[in-house]
């Protein structure tokens, strides 16, 4: 049986569903997989990817690549080259960056955009030529050659169910007994935005739709199999077809035991009579992508919605009794003092509709979206993801290392991770600019402690007093708490794996 040997290298907390829908896919064709997924939980580093594959030796290697450490997975990718594995690369780097994934990391085929029906095909093909949606190496021509984009697959039903029996589920199954990843639902893929800051290009803007009868089967298949009745709507924006959105709500609420499920919109969507349907569907929380409440931010961003539509759909969904977490980004690179002052009024005119402001860092210009290729010239930041000051450069920088105390302060980690604006990462900011930027996201602190420890009034000033203290600390000296952070944490890690390999008799004598 030929073999295929899947691998997630960046470190994650849930189940990629991308990975567990080719599996399927591989699977279905006759093949043997195995997964091999670097998790928070026990960490994978290229030495333990490349045993994992020695030992199972597979016809084929596929990784999922995306932008945050793109040298580490080309070096994964020239190693298991040169131990003779054929490699297959897909994910949103592979995407937009494919001819640099053929180049630097020497992959035999980069998948672009949606991958299933090209590997299906591929599969089965015996000339690349043929192959709609690749990126490889033309002996021919002896030049890296792309092929025609694959047309975007619009028959959802025509995709696999995802395979999750090829996870390790203990590396994601957390103390509420939720397995994260298999709480995923689909309906749809696409989003019919154009925002400047999103690589939407990857399923670009035509919404496909899952009938909502095979929704309902995948929603009733992991309720009987795995028991989870709390569920993620995982779509980009789950209300774009009111029809659709009507027909779900009518649905799901016939499922037994009852289900409880949390999705996102964009603001220009919300409606009352929206909101109060899909609370009583069974909806508890909902993510309104504001991103901003600077008018001409909105209009830079090219969001699509006003200033008044970012009020009222936070101030809807609290309304039909739901809790609201509200988006927010800063640090456009137009962006003033006055900016900030709006978004601060904003923050006022929704804080009691809000339940959690989530300020996910500072903009990051990602490889394929317009701010990106707008800006990067201008701000000397080409390419940026080839650095080695960049990799693990995300929304937020210490949520994607394994030693967050190594890269951000107590407050970055607790409050807001402003790391990319007060070191000026990818644009330039005026001390002003960053001082009020600091003004905010104390004020956003205060309401988010207050909203995760309410009544605990002690709690909320003890991490808000600590937090100043480390600001003034960084503004001083900005390394500081993070070499003092990163080195305790890092002995502590080794003290812990230390004690865990004594209990398995593993320790050297």
């Amino acid at each position: 049986m030929r073999k295929c040997l899947l691998l997630y290298p960046s470190a994650i907390t849930e189940i990629p569903h991308s990975l567990a829908i080719i599996a399927a896919i591989f699977k279905s064709e006759g093949w043997d997989v195995k997964v091999a997924v670097s998790t928070f939980r026990k960490p994978l580093g290229n030495g333990d990817f490349l045993s994992i594959a020695d030992e199972y030796k597979p016809d084929i290697v596929g990784i999922n690549m995306i932008t945050i450490e793109v040298l580490r997975i080309y070096d994964l990718i020239k190693d298991l080259k040169a131990k003779g594995y054929q490699v297959w690369v897909g994910g949103p780097h592979a995407t937009v960056c494919p001819e640099e994934v053929a180049v630097f990391g020497g992959a035999d085929i980069v998948i672009r955009n949606e991958g299933e029906e090209t590997i299906r095909e591929l599969l089965h093909a015996n000339d690349l030529g043929g192959v709609l949606g690749i990126t490889y190496f033309d002996k021919a021509s002896n030049w890296i050659k792309s092929n025609p984009p694959r047309p975007r697959i619009m028959d959802l039903t025509k995709l696999p169910k995802p395979d999750f029996s090829v996870f390790d589920r203990e590396l994601f199954t957390f103390e509420d007994g939720l397995v994260r990843g298999m709480h995923r639902i689909y309906t749809s893929r696409g989003c019919p935005g154009r925002c400047t800051y999103c690589a939407w290009q990857v399923f670009g803007q035509k919404v496909s739709y899952l009938p909502i009868p095979d929704v309902m089967e995948d929603i009733k298949r992991t309720v009987n199999e795995y028991g989870i009745t709390n569920f993620l709507i995982a779509d980009d924006c789950l209300t774009t077809n009111k029809k659709h959105i009507t027909e779900f709500c009518n649905e799901i609420v016939k499922i037994k035991p009852k289900i409880i499920w949390q999705s996102q919109t964009r603001a220009d969507f919300a409606t009352q009579e929206l909101m109060n349907m899909m609370a009583e569907a069974g909806c508890w929380l909902i993510t309104v992508g504001a991103e901003s409440g600077d008018p001409e931010t909105l209009k830079m961003i090219k969001k699509g919605v006003k200033l008044e539509d970012n009020i009222n759909a936070p101030i809807y969904a609290a309304n039909a009794g739901m809790r609201v977490q509200t988006n927010l980004m800063f640090g456009f690179p137009w962006e003033k003092v006055k900016a900030l002052e709006n978004n601060l009024d904003y923050i006022r005119q929704v804080w009691d509709a809000t339940y959690f402001f989530s300020v996910s860092g500072a903009v990051t210009p990602f490889a394929g979206t317009q701010i990106y290729n707008d800006y990067c010239d201008q701000y000397g930041f080409r390419d940026y993801w080839l650095k080695e000051r960049y990799q693990n450069c995300g929304a937020q920088l210490y949520q994607n290392t394994l030693n967050p105390y190594a890269t951000s302060t107590f407050y970055q980690r607790n409050i807001y991770d402003d790391t990319y604006v007060q070191e000026d990462y990818f644009f330039k900011y005026s001390d002003d600019y960053k001082q009020k930027l600091s003004e905010i996201i104390f004020e956003v602190g205060r309401h988010n402690l207050e909203k995760l420890y309410p009544g605990q009034y002690l709690k909320q000033s003890a991490i808000l007093g600590i937090s100043k203290l480390s600001k003034s600390v960084y503004e001083v000296f900005p390394n500081l708490e993070k070499t003092v952070g990163g080195w305790i944490h890092t002995h502590d890690r080794s003290l812990i794996e230390e004690s865990r390999n004594s209990k398995r008799g593993l320790t050297r004598s």
